[in-house]
């Protein structure tokens, strides 16, 4: 067998394995339901994000049947947040939970749980800003689902070169969603409160991540996780720690979700090499690859009514940058995020 036939062969299966995926993200992009009961609104809050005041008020128009309250939760040791958020007439309380070994947003989430009252609870990020359709799609499928989850589409607060990078490389997410067979972005995710039960907080006080540990909680319980992409939330941000920033997620799913690690990674192997022969032998067959790769990111940004062109197309050179990231954090066991160290 030729070495050309080997090529024409592997071209093949990435673009079938692209095609595959465009296709089930499709159908299981959301899961619809009706239940809406009350709901506590948690954000764990260190520090202010870039236009933190627009992400506060896009918590305020939701449109939602039922009455729901917001409760962003402060480190002790971050008054001068606290402040700010106060000033700002936002509903927050104080981080004192008694975990000692738990991380900071744990601790957060935690505290959050005690000092809410809603029927169901959301935890958010502070970074992400939602539409006022959100709240409704992420708590509704929990009629039929014990947590739900969606994933938020970069909104870069500015046009650079490492925003756009960051943008296409936070979208492979929605690719990741499908690939683990249901895990929860904390970000936004839902649960009934039964679900956060004693041995949830029990099983949460010396765990530093939040929602790699919650999903193996509720997947050890049996319990179903929704995905539900029409709970339509941007991360907003604007970026001067990329590196960072993109060698933590990477260390994280490596250590929680290895298959999608090793799967991106056997990917990105084959479509580099493709890339490398097809260029010295000036067979454009390996750009069909890429094609897909695009139209697998537009159609997300159509569906989510954000349509782009640019960033499915950046997000090709952000998934070269990604593999490289992988191959350089390989033996690494620690990084920071938000003054906070974390271990892996």
């Amino acid at each position: 067998m030729s070495i050309f036939l080997y090529y024409e062969i592997v071209v093949l299966l990435l673009f079938l394995g692209l095609f595959f995926l465009i296709i089930t993200e499709q159908l299981y992009f959301s899961n619809k339901g009706n239940y809406s009961p009350t709901v506590s609104i948690i954000i764990p809050t260190r520090g202010l994000d870039p236009e933190w005041e627009k992400n506060a008020e896009s918590f305020k128009q939701l449109k939602y049947g039922n009455s729901y309250e917001t409760i962003y939760v402060v480190d002790s040791d971050d008054s001068s947040t606290a402040q700010v958020l106060r000033d700002a007439g936002l509903h927050v309380v104080v981080s004192t939970t008694e975990c000692n070994k738990c991380g900071g947003k744990v601790a957060a989430q935690l505290t959050g749980l005690k000092e809410s009252t809603g029927q169901a609870v959301v935890f958010a990020d502070s970074d992400i800003r939602v539409s006022a359709g959100w709240l409704a799609n992420i708590v509704g499928p929990l009629e039929k689902s014990d947590a739900v989850t969606t994933f938020s589409w970069p909104l870069p607060l500015k046009y650079t070169l490492l925003n756009m990078i960051r943008a296409g490389f936070w979208i492979i997410g929605y690719d990741s969603h499908l690939a683990a067979g249901g895990f929860l972005w904390g970000g936004s995710m839902a649960f009934k409160r039964e679900t956060l039960d004693e041995d949830y907080r029990d099983f949460m006080r010396d765990k530093i991540y939040d929602d790699v540990t919650t999903t193996s909680y509720l997947k050890s319980k049996g319990k179903k996780i929704s995905f539900n992409g029409k709970a339509v939330c941007y991360n907003a941000y604007d970026d001067i720690k990329f590196y960072k920033w993109a060698s933590r997620q990477e260390m994280l799913v490596r250590r929680y979700s290895n298959r999608i690690a090793v799967g991106f990674f056997l990917f990105m192997l084959g479509l580099i090499a493709t890339t490398i022969y097809g260029s010295i032998t000036l067979n454009p067959l390996f750009l069909s690859v890429y094609f897909l790769w695009w139209i697998k990111g537009l159609l997300t940004s159509i569906r989510i009514e954000k349509v782009s062109f640019l960033i499915p197309a950046v997000s090709i050179v952000s998934s070269v940058i990604a593999f490289f990231i992988l191959l350089v954090t390989l033996t690494k066991k620690q990084t920071e995020w938000r003054d906070h160290t974390y271990r892996f």
